[in-house]
């Protein structure tokens, strides 16, 4: 099946359309799964990018996020050279602030981005979209089992890809017990170890 490649313009105002269609079915699923409705709005809040890859089909999402990348790189890459020039020029204006140290610290930000040090995959974009939700979730106090039970819920939810069906490969069986363990290694796992590389970096 062939998919019509969009431009990173529209996947943004299709990542916002995605949200906005699926705003009141995401507060009445996480309702469902016992939060408040205090709760269930910030946990809805949290899913505003990961929404629109939950819908888009795992071929596409590759080509998405090849589009994407490129553009973030190239934005990345002209924000570094801007800090650069302009440097001299903030450092007149305001003389009382460490302007090595801030410019230091974003060019580290940049150079680190999870674009520029990770390769392009099906899953890459959908697991940085999900990292807000699995800290709401820990904020709210429930454990990994549950992080992980609630994500695959949604996962399901969604139709995303194979999960909430059981088939086979050569060598195993895919059940629900063997999907969760891949949720609990692709995606909750990193979620928290950038977690606190974010906390280093003060972004969170």
């Amino acid at each position: 099946m062939k998919y019509k490649i969009m431009n990173p313009p529209d996947i943004y105002q299709k990542v916002d359309e995605a949200y906005q269609n699926n705003h009141q079915r995401l507060i009445n699923f996480f309702q469902h799964h016992g939060y408040d409705e205090q709760q269930a709005e910030q946990l809805t809040d949290s899913m505003k990018r990961a929404v629109f890859f939950l819908e888009t089909h795992e071929y596409e999402r590759g080509d998405i996020e090849i589009q994407l990348r490129k553009e973030v790189r190239t934005r990345l890459k002209k924000e570094a050279e801007a800090l650069k020039k302009a440097k001299p020029t903030i450092e007149q204006l305001a003389p009382q602030l460490n302007w090595d140290e801030i410019f230091e610290l974003r060019l580290e930000q940049i150079k680190t981005h999870e674009f520029n040090k990770t390769r392009a995959g099906k899953n890459k974009s959908l697991e940085l979209a999900l990292y807000p939700l699995f800290w709401r979730v820990n904020k709210f106090g429930r454990g990994q089992s549950e992080q992980v039970n609630i994500v695959y819920d949604l996962f399901v939810e969604f139709g995303l890809d194979d999960y909430g069906k059981i088939y086979s490969t050569k060598d195993i069986e895919i059940d629900e017990k063997e999907q969760k363990g891949r949720i609990r290694k692709q995606f909750q796992q990193k979620a928290f170890k950038a977690k606190d590389y974010y906390a280093k970096l003060g972004l969170i």
